[in-house]
């Protein structure tokens, strides 16, 4: 059985693998603005840790991911510093937040997490 293609098949076709090729390019993008590399990744450096030292939820928040090696994927602002408290204010703005720490912010997507919690809730809220 032999088949013949005509010009529609072969723009049909044609038109499917252009749509493949333009979700494949949007699932693999990263919306960062911050990378350097605009591909979709776990873990992604451009996570911000607000907190301070005086805060125990944020102490054993520091203690978990310094065990786990994720702190070094973080930039840790301390709120108890007045840059840092504007800083925090400033966010607390844009996303609405009530201004409870440990709070982190993943710049690469929008999404934040609050709290203490394990490194997976962490991560799966941050989108990583």
């Amino acid at each position: 059985m032999k088949l013949k293609l005509n010009v529609k098949h072969i723009l049909v076709i044609t038109m499917i693998v252009i749509i493949l090729i333009a979700l494949y390019k949007q699932y693999t993008k990263c919306n960062c603005t911050k990378c350097s590399k605009h591909e979709k990744h776990t873990s992604c450096k451009n996570i911000v840790f607000y907190g301070r030292d005086s805060c125990p939820y944020c102490l054993k928040m520091k203690k978990q991911m310094k065990q786990d090696g994720t702190f070094e994927q973080c930039k840790f602002v301390d709120t108890s510093k007045p840059a840092g408290n504007s800083e925090f204010k400033k966010v607390c703005e844009q996303k609405q937040h009530k201004g409870g720490v440990p709070y982190f912010v993943n710049e690469c997507n929008g999404k934040s997490a609050v709290g203490y919690m394990a490194k997976s809730d962490l991560f799966q809220k941050l989108g990583l």
